[in-house]
């Protein structure tokens, strides 16, 4: 279905609807890794910078209807999808949108620290590969408005000591992503590689770090496989988090 410029496609059996562009940026797997990777206690207030349309902390809220999350995404037609599908699922009085840059977010826009922050970053540095020369797509994909360091440093301002920083990462900017959070007082826990088909090296690394947490103690959970068609169309929706997706992405 479109809808202005917009596609409607639906999550978990059709009971989710999202609003995404038909021609800017659209959420692929790694929202879903990112989503299903977070394990949030009942009650905690999640912050997600860069929310795009705002899957993730949809799939969160209609998965656990006790999580207050504050959504802050840059540019303002996403984020201002993202509203609408907070309010076409019945989710807005549980999750807020802000349109904001996430290095001028203060502890008095999102109310209180946040108990665990998530993100699915750009995965380029500026230089590095090609710029897509649209730009909802090349803010999603390149470091154009912020930095890694910049989006660590982010999390752990406001961030309660203790609180979890989760994301999902490419694995060959693996090192600079440690140093980052160990120098934003980020200490990394926990870590798992997703692989393609078993054999080949990993596409992407989900990772959750505790804000002030002790040296040590880092667990590597096993690999997962998210098995690639060979035809172009990414993910069948089969191996993929949150089956009841509707469509691939």
């Amino acid at each position: 279905m479109n809808a202005g410029g917009c596609t409607l496609d639906t999550l978990e059996g059709g009971k989710l609807r999202i609003l995404q562009p038909e021609r800017g940026y659209r959420f692929s797997v790694d929202a879903l890794l990112l989503a299903d990777f977070v394990r949030p206690t009942d009650g905690e207030r999640i912050l997600e910078i860069g929310a795009g349309c705002g899957v993730v902390s949809l799939l969160l809220a209609f998965h656990n209807p006790t999580l207050r999350i504050v959504s802050v995404e840059i540019q303002p037609q996403l984020a201002g999808l993202a509203a609408r599908n907070a309010v076409m699922n019945g989710l807005e009085t549980r999750m807020e949108v802000l349109c904001r840059d996430i290095r001028e977010l203060s502890l008095r826009d999102i109310g209180t620290p946040a108990d665990r922050v998530l993100t699915n970053p750009p995965f380029h540095k500026v230089g590095s590969g090609r710029i897509n020369p649209r730009s909802q797509q090349a803010l999603a994909r390149h470091e154009l408005t912020a930095t890694i360091q910049d989006i660590v440093h982010a999390a752990s301002r406001l961030l309660r000591k203790g609180g979890r920083f989760d994301l999902i990462y490419c694995p060959d900017r693996l090192t600079e992503l440690m140093i980052a959070m160990t120098s934003a007082d980020i200490e990394p826990k926990t870590m798992q590689f997703v692989h393609g088909n078993p054999g080949n090296p990993a596409r992407m690394v989900l990772v959750s770090g505790v804000r002030g947490g002790r040296a040590g103690g880092l667990i590597v959970r096993p690999p997962m496989f998210v098995a690639e068609e060979k035809k172009e169309g990414a993910i069948g929706k089969a191996e993929i988090p949150f089956s009841g997706i509707d469509r691939k992405v």
